[in-house]
């Protein structure tokens, strides 16, 4: 029986370069959309955050940790390099379930 368990939630926080929020948000969407055929990974998803309007997210949620390198290599990778390039400070959390 196959695992349909995200046991990596992947959360990804970005501050864009003055100016460049919609651009950026923008990128973040392509990212998502390129990421979401990647083998392993349940969702990718872009968020705002209430408490800190000038940041975005992406939130993916993966099988495992090996899936989750699955990503280096690909298009989606590419794009990933694109929105750290845009963003004037990044925040990575990993949260493994239980």
């Amino acid at each position: 029986m196959a695992d349909e368990h995200a046991h990596v939630i992947r959360v990804a926080r970005y501050r864009a370069d003055p100016g460049q929020r919609d651009h950026l948000l923008a990128r973040l969407h392509d990212l998502a959309a390129a990421m979401r055929d990647l083998p392993g990974l349940f969702g990718a998803q872009v968020c705002t955050i209430n408490e800190a309007p000038d940041w975005l997210a992406l939130i993916a949620r993966w099988r495992d940790e090996a899936s989750m390198r699955t990503i280096a290599d690909t298009p989606a990778a590419e794009v990933a390099q694109d929105v750290v390039g845009m963003a004037l400070e990044e925040r990575i959390e990993h949260f493994l379930t239980t």
